[in-house]
């Protein structure tokens, strides 16, 4: 069901790819981005499938990782909807750039990489999926 879902959609999904997370054009992509996300939710369902908003962020995460934000249970609550949820990532990604010392969002993926000891380059998106989840999740597990 994926694979058909990735065809049917692969002309949509290939002009959000020079998209990312903080790009000055994300606003204006939000739309589509939500209506690719509910596709995705609603092809899943209609096949029966045991879906989750989880299992479509981190689908679409996979397919363009620089835009698509991972978001689960414990981060839905925060947010009217997935386009909601895009627009808070964007506002947060772009102020770690700008009240940053980093210059670019290239140089903060570098600058985390090698401060975090990841042995793979991440995208903003991947370290903002992250970042939700020590918040909401690992600060808490840390405190115990």
């Amino acid at each position: 069901m994926l694979a058909a879902w990735i065809r049917e959609n692969a002309d949509r999904l290939e002009a959000l790819t020079h998209v990312t997370i903080v790009d000055d054009a994300l606003p204006d992509a939000v739309p589509e981005i939500k209506a690719l996300y509910e596709s995705l939710m609603a092809a899943e369902r209609e096949k029966g499938h045991n879906w989750s908003d989880p299992a479509a962020s981190k689908t679409l995460h996979q397919l363009i990782p620089g835009l698509f934000v991972m978001w689960d249970t414990n981060i839905l609550p925060f947010a009217d909807d997935y386009g909601d949820f895009t627009l808070e990532m964007h506002r947060l990604g772009l102020r770690l750039i700008e009240e940053g010392p980093y210059a670019t969002s290239e140089e903060l993926e570098q600058r985390l990489q090698e401060h975090l000891g990841d042995g793979v380059r991440k995208t903003i998106a991947k370290y903002l999926d992250e970042l939700n989840w020590y918040v909401m999740v690992g600060a808490a597990r840390a405190a115990r």
